[in-house]
């Protein structure tokens, strides 16, 4: 039974009643907002389990980075973000515990003529552009991120802990290390658009340096990120398919009737086939009867046949004494 999270219908109604308050106070509507809704009211909407998690991204290479590409012209994902007991947040920083990325494909002059302030890529690129809609839990509202995240498709990994960065980004480094975060060695490199300049021209009147803005818009964005790139790769591999979860016909009905939002189907993935739990080695000296139970992430197999397919996560010597080590983790699957 896969849960319905209908948080991109959740999102569409509040962000529209947050708009018709500001507009009663005569304070104008962000230009890009209305265009965000009307983009995430048609895409194709993909559920995925508790942060997104599908792989160890921490390994994340060019093997990955070559595999992004959307599956649809503009897609979605929804995840839910519930705490983990390692967290440990930065003084001030808000709690989201339910997240949606939205992507659009588009080439890098589409882009730059949409956003003119964006940061420039090479102009002839193609990529998608990731949009994070967020839940504020301690206000208990849906906000937009106020910046966009252009990636191009074809573009080689860099190491971001060695090679030169930005100064906003070695602030968003800092802040990912200083909360005790998982981060991969390996990165693409990506452009901000300006989705909402109102809001960044208010936090720059609040104080907020180009640099201490840039590294908060990159750290709104970058679990949407990590996301794409989870599903872009996973999505090539051979074993796994996608499923349709259709709307309840009653439910479709009723809100219709009431004057309601629609909710949208949604995809799922499935895995085909199964793997071995047991990890085993033929390597001298390797014993993996005495290693603990533990819980393998997913990851990618390439076969000998040179076929990818997803394993999925699982108890490995689920059956030895060695002792447990616990984690949460939820796959949706059929």
């Amino acid at each position: 039974m896969i849960d319905r999270l209908n948080y991109t219908t959740h999102a569409i109604e509040n962000i529209r009643r947050q708009q018709r308050e500001l507009s009663n106070k005569g304070i104008p509507p962000e230009p890009n907002v209305y265009w965000v809704l009307d983009i995430l009211d048609t895409a194709v909407k993909f559920i995925l389990p508790d942060h997104g998690e599908l792989l160890d991204l921490t390994s994340f290479d060019q093997k990955h980075a070559d595999l992004i590409k959307l599956p649809y012209p503009i897609t979605v994902i929804e995840a839910p973000f519930p705490p983990r007991p390692e967290d440990r947040l930065a003084s001030g920083k808000e709690t989201s515990s339910r997240r949606i990325g939205l992507y659009v494909e588009m080439t890098a002059a589409e882009m730059l003529k949409k956003f003119p302030g964006a940061e420039r890529p090479e102009p002839h690129s193609e990529g998608v552009l990731v949009i994070a809609i967020y839940y504020v839990d301690a206000a208990k509202r849906w906000e937009i991120s106020g910046c966009g995240s252009y990636f191009p498709y074809e573009q080689e990994a860099y190491n971001r802990l060695s090679e030169p960065n930005t100064p906003a980004s070695l602030k968003y480094l800092a802040e990912v290390q200083e909360e005790g975060r998982p981060m991969s060695k390996m990165a693409l490199r990506c452009y901000l658009a300006p989705l909402q300049p109102m809001l960044l021209h208010s936090m720059r009147q609040a104080g907020f340096d180009d640099d201490r803005i840039k590294a908060a818009m990159i750290g709104n964005i970058s679990d949407e990120q990590i996301m794409l790139a989870q599903l872009c790769a996973v999505l090539n591999c051979g074993n796994v398919e996608q499923a349709d979860v259709p709307v309840p016909e009653k439910l479709a009905r009723a809100r219709a009737k009431s004057g309601k939002l629609p909710l949208y189907d949604y995809k799922v993935l499935t895995v085909s086939g199964d793997v071995a739990s047991r990890e085993q080695s033929d390597k001298p000296g390797y014993e993996s009867a005495m290693r603990r139970t533990h819980l393998r992430r997913g990851h990618i197999r390439r076969l000998a046949a040179g076929r990818l397919v997803w394993v999925r996560p699982a108890l490995v010597n689920a059956d030895k004494d060695a002792g447990i080590i616990e984690k949460s983790y939820r796959v949706k699957s059929s």
